[in-house]
């Protein structure tokens, strides 16, 4: 199983795809008014819950995208989750930076969220809650398709195939 994470100080976006590519599951994990630890904790919680029961093996998440006051808590975040895949599960997730993922949705890099949501709407066919849900469904895409036999009849574009061309594998 595939899990894409876009992950979030108050809204998680998280989606699981088999390994023939198609969702198994969708949900945003919402931290409500924790805050610290005892988010960081509940956020690694609703991770492992889905990690440990669907036997994850591939995980891709975005990378950091410091802005404002919150870079701290961020990388915080993206710190503990990365730590606690590699020492609970032994994985080390793909990070894909945001303009990857919104080239990979949309064909150019600096695409606007609702162009993001928009485009892979209309690429897969998915109706998503939230642009954290469209991120981790894209990222989950790309770690499926980073994880694919590149043969003569794989169908991507060449926006996709130089996505997957820039991602380093872990």
């Amino acid at each position: 199983m595939i899990l894409g994470i876009d992950q979030s100080l108050t809204s998680t976006g998280m989606v699981l795809l088999r390994e023939t590519g198609q969702e198994e599951l969708v949900t945003t994990i919402k931290t409500g008014k924790l805050r610290g630890v005892e988010r960081l904790d509940f956020i690694i919680g609703s991770i492992c819950s889905v990690i440990e029961p669907w036997k994850v093996t591939k995980i891709g998440m975005e990378d950091y995208a410091f802005s404002g006051n919150q870079g701290f808590s961020l990388g915080e975040l993206g710190g503990v989750i990365k730590y606690v895949l590699f020492k609970k599960y032994g994985i080390k997730p793909v990070i894909i930076h945001n303009t990857k993922i919104k080239k990979w949705a949309t064909g150019k890099g600096n695409a606007n969220k609702n162009l993001v949501m928009l485009g892979t709407y209309k690429k897969y066919n998915v109706e998503l809650k939230n642009d954290n849900e469209y991120d981790a469904y894209n990222i989950a895409k790309i770690v499926y398709w980073l994880n694919m036999d590149k043969n003569p009849q794989c169908v991507l574009t060449k926006q996709e195939k130089e996505v997957l061309d820039s991602i380093p594998m872990q």
